[in-house]
């Protein structure tokens, strides 16, 4: 892969805002006087995700990276045992300051959406403008406990240059639960689309074929964000003209960065992506 095709372009990133909490415990075994689990604190770590992360994997790659989101944060807070095993998630919500709404987006060579479909900020009006004006549209939305059945990437996003989502996301909007994958992207409305499918890798489709690869890892250490980071680092390249065997390939080098770190600690590096190519 050629990173320096990409090095000048500016990238507007649109999502929630998300904050990931995990706080990691030991378990002491069943409550005396209850049927309960009883557990230890030990620390908590705190990460921020969603819009953020997904655009820190591309401050090594691009000129600039701006970020649009509302005025509400979604706050995931994850309970893990001594194996960095998640117990169980609680979901809330906080007021936060929104981010500025960009004047002309047609300034930037690619916008970027990760539509989480946790909050409210992605109003239809907001979405046409969007589709409207971008010069280069990447979207994924994604299905989680807080919208499942209800954050259809076909739905809320009919025309974009380029789809990214995992197998789950593309059926439900495909209205496919066992059709070979090739057949479902092709319900799908996106010129180019890449289905990741966990331990599977991922399937490809652009320029009228298809090209599946496997994954470049199966020990993962957290799949939390893996599907972001295959969004924000393909994108920028599918913008600049490469083959689907390439971004596929490059995709796939990027989730298994992903999965090698825990929450968001660190970003996916130039140097990692150039390890797993």
């Amino acid at each position: 892969m050629n990173f320096e095709s990409i090095k000048d372009y500016h990238v507007l990133v649109i999502g929630d805002a998300i904050e990931d909490r995990y706080r990691f415990c030991t378990a002491l075994g069943k409550g005396s006087k209850e049927s309960i689990v009883a557990a230890k604190f030990e620390r908590e770590e705190v990460y921020k995700g969603g819009v953020w992360a997904t655009a820190s994997h591309l401050t090594d790659l691009v000129k600039e990276v701006v970020i649009w989101h509302g005025e509400r944060t979604t706050v995931n807070t994850k309970y893990l045992d001594g194996y960095n095993n998640k117990l169980f998630s609680v979901h809330e919500f906080k007021d936060a300051p929104a981010s500025a709404e960009p004047i002309d987006l047609s300034v930037f060579d690619i916008v970027i959406v990760n539509d989480f479909g946790t909050q409210n900020f992605l109003t239809l009006q907001r979405r046409e403008r969007i589709m409207r004006e971008s010069r280069y549209l990447a979207v994924n939305a994604q299905s989680n406990s807080l919208n499942y059945g209800f954050n259809r990437v076909n739905e809320k996003w009919p025309y974009a240059h380029l789809c990214v989502c995992d197998e789950l996301e593309a059926r439900l909007a495909a209205h496919e639960p066992e059709a070979p994958i090739e057949e479902v992207i092709l319900k799908l409305p996106y010129p180019s689309i890449i289905v990741t499918q966990g331990a599977n890798g991922a399937t490809g489709y652009g320029c009228k074929e298809f090209y599946r690869e496997r994954a470049h890892t199966n020990r993962p250490v957290d799949l939390l964000g893996a599907g972001d980071a295959v969004l924000a680092i393909v994108a920028p390249f599918a913008r600049a003209g490469f083959s689907i065997k390439e971004l596929v390939h490059l995709g796939n080098a990027a989730g298994a960065a992903k999965v090698s770190i825990l929450g968001h600690r660190t970003h996916v590096t130039r140097e990692q992506l150039e390890a797993n190519l």
